[in-house]
């Protein structure tokens, strides 16, 4: 049960410590998401400093989008990760108090 338990602690730290930077493809902006998509900063170079609003608005939109879409996947690999270490771990032989051992039902 503890290794369950720390197996699941670490997967929630690990998720939330989940930041991706993006750079749009013209290297004008460059972004970083948290696992959540929330934007922790922006980042513009001359270039999107002259670029039309309009323009600099959905370039800025579509890199934090892309970013989400990489924090997203990294979400989806530790969330495979762990359900494959969660079920190594219910077929392990658990420790009792008394030190026997009890094997759960692999069902």
């Amino acid at each position: 049960m503890l290794k369950q338990r720390d197996l699941l602690q670490a997967m929630n730290d690990e998720c939330k410590s989940i930041s991706v930077e993006m750079v749009s493809q013209n290297q004008a902006v460059k972004v970083k998401v948290n696992a959540s998509g929330a934007m922790l900063g922006l980042w513009l170079s001359s270039q999107a400093q002259r670029m039309p609003a309009d323009e600099l608005a959905k370039l800025i939109v579509e890199t934090a989008q892309a970013a989400l879409r990489v924090s997203l996947e990294r979400q989806q690999f530790l969330s495979a990760e762990f359900n494959k270490r969660f079920q190594e771990l219910r077929h392990q032989p658990l420790t009792k108090w008394d030190g026997s051992t009890f094997t759960p039902d692999p069902s």
